[in-house]
């Protein structure tokens, strides 16, 4: 029987597991909260796939076209044909271990529109599809705890791969958050799925647990990262104190609409702009609209909605955004539009995987929002979920069927005490401003000469700069690409280039962060040798 350690317990890390189990592996699942507080119970929008149970004849394909359009060309077309084929069955799946989807009133699965796509696709629960997916998983996860394939070990985050001196991965190091004890876990494959780097900046709409440390400490081991200047601003999000509150896409799917005040009228600007898909065009598109009428045309603040809708829809469909409007910003969606904003929620760009989910390093897998493969440019709304849960069913397949290392010996890796609070601030504060909805050469340029004078700082107190070096990857790949597309949007580039119809791969050399492009019907056919 393998061993496998899946780090993360959210729809990728619990999905994972499962599928390994399925292949007869032994796992250890390790993550620093149950799976109830993990980063997937936020997911409010639903879960994407043909069913076509609404009439309209969808199918697999259109989703794919739909997919490959929104990530402009920069997803990889195999890799998506894939996700989307698997999408019917994960659905089927989720619904056979007990996730409350919403029914139509003959008992068929419901499905809305989401951004981006054209035929009603996206499946959904009234209480939150974050909640529903978790619940099921988690319980199907106690099964196995039950039965001995699972160790669930709570509480413990990464500290680094244990590495053989050809580069493999034989397993790796955790750290007990309570009392600081350091554990070293042997496996044939290790997978991981600890969401987007979320930690690296300021305020995002996801957990503020998630810190991007994994992601940034794998950087510095060696493993390639692709499209990081790819960070996709929702739309329709809150700013609070502590972090960004998403007002989900469902409200504009059941029919909220975007305005704001011109000459004291109400202008919806975005049915004005897009007639054909109005308040339901690709993320990216919605964003930049926004940040264009508020700030470079001066409207001021945009609105979202939902007033008009009927209370059926509100008390049902829209039941999460209503209790949450009220509950932070005493806002009655039935009698008031809420004041929405781009804010970042979503990191498109990742660990660079290859179709079958391996990294760069051998016998390490990366699935969720972590992995870079199936977004592209831009994500679909409901295809964050569904590629959590299939990249976390592939990655798990594949990590079981590796054989054991045997007695391989074991290369070093230096400890270096975490960088202070202080300075973690400065990187988010730098990485905010550098890589804003509209970037340009002079923002990011002074961004990148803050951090290396912030690396001069931290070397000299010689503390780990693991998660510097991925900041400065996120600038540079930011500076590299010297076009508008998706979710990177530039003002001195203001158009879409064929020179850039590639992928911004990511890399440490002699201690320097660099940055390459590589053609998208390459970089993701690696098939790099796992099981060595």
């Amino acid at each position: 029987m393998s061993e496998v350690i899946v780090i993360g317990n959210g729809l990728a890390g619990l999905s994972a597991s499962l599928e390994a189990v399925k292949g007869k592996a032994h796992v250890t699942l390790v993550s620093l909260q149950d799976s109830e507080r993990s980063q997937s119970v936020l997911a409010a929008g639903g879960t994407n796939a043909a069913l076509d149970n609404k009439g309209q004849h969808d199918s697999t394909l259109e989703h794919y076209q739909d997919t490959m359009n929104a990530g402009c060309d920069l997803a990889d077309p195999k890799a998506v044909e894939q996700l989307t084929s698997m999408a019917p069955k994960v659905i089927e799946w989720l619904a056979e271990i007990g996730v409350a989807f919403d029914r139509t009133p003959d008992g068929a699965i419901d499905q809305r529109y989401f951004g981006g796509q054209k035929k009603m696709r996206t499946t959904f629960s009234k209480s939150g599809i974050g909640k529903q997916l978790i619940a099921a998983l988690s319980l199907e996860k106690e099964k196995n705890i039950c039965n001995g394939s699972i160790i669930e070990m709570t509480g413990y985050e990464f500290h680094s791969l244990i590495m053989s001196e050809d580069g493999s991965a034989l397993g790796c190091r955790i750290k007990d958050i309570n009392s600081g004890e350091m554990k070293k876990l042997r496996a044939e494959g290790v997978i991981i799925a600890t969401g987007g780097i979320n930690g690296l900046f300021a305020k995002t709409t996801g957990s503020v647990t998630n810190t991007g440390m994994t992601s940034s400490k794998l950087f510095k081991q060696g493993a390639l990262f692709g499209n990081l200047e790819m960070i996709q601003y929702h739309p329709t999000t809150v700013e609070t104190e502590d972090k960004s509150l998403l007002i989900s896409e469902a409200g504009r799917g059941e029919g909220g609409r975007l305005f704001v005040y011109r000459d004291d009228q109400k202008w919806y600007f975005m049915e004005e702009r897009y007639p054909e898909v109005g308040n339901l065009a690709p993320r990216d598109v919605v964003s930049f609209e926004e940040y264009k009428v508020s700030t470079m045309e001066k409207q001021g603040q945009v609105y979202l909605d939902m007033t008009h809708l009927d209370r059926e829809t509100i008390d049902g469909k829209l039941k999460e955004i209503k209790d949450l409007c009220k509950t932070y910003l005493d806002i009655d969606i039935s009698k008031a539009p809420v004041p929405v904003a781009p804010g970042i929620h979503y990191f498109m760009g990742g660990i660079l995987t290859d179709r079958e989910h391996r990294t760069s390093i051998p016998r390490v897998f990366a699935a969720g929002e972590c992995a870079c493969i199936y977004h592209g440019a831009n994500r679909l709304g409901g295809n964050s979920t569904l590629g959590a849960l299939a990249g976390g069913i592939i990655a798990g397949r594949n990590a079981c069927k590796l054989e054991s290392t045997g007695d391989i010996a074991i290369k070093e890796f230096a400890d270096e005490k975490e960088i202070c609070e202080h300075e973690k601030k400065m990187i988010r504060d730098i990485l905010g401003a550098s890589m804003p909805v509209l970037r340009n050469e002079d923002q990011m340029n002074e961004g990148m000469a803050e951090l290396v004078r912030l690396e001069k700082t931290i070397n000299s107190k010689h503390e780990d700069d693991c998660t510097l070096k991925l900041a400065e990857a996120v600038v540079i790949s930011g500076i590299e690409r010297k076009e508008s597309r998706g979710a990177h949007r530039r003002a001195d580039y203001p158009e879409r280039s064929n020179d850039f119809t590639n992928t911004t791969v990511s890399y440490i050399e002699n201690g320097d962060v660099k940055v390459k492009r590589m053609p998208v019907d390459t970089v993701f056919d690696w098939g790099f040798k796992n099981e060595r």
